[in-house]
C-alpha cells in the first residue's frame, strides 16, 4: 500500500513542478519513489 501511496505523490508532484504530463519524467519520478533510502542500512556486528 505504501507503494502505491509513494508513486502516486512522486507523479502527482512532478507533475505539478514541472508543469508537464510527459510520462518519461513521471515515470522516472515513480521509479525513483520506489528506491530505498540510505538510512535503511543495518550495521553488522
Amino acid at each position: 500500500m505504501m507503494a502505491i501511496t509513494h508513486a502516486v505523490i512522486a507523479a502527482a508532484g512532478t507533475s505539478l513542478m514541472l508543469g508537464t504530463s510527459d510520462p518519461l519524467p513521471l515515470a522516472l519520478a515513480v521509479m525513483g519513489s520506489q528506491l530505498p533510502d540510505g538510512s535503511s542500512r543495518r550495521c553488522v556486528g
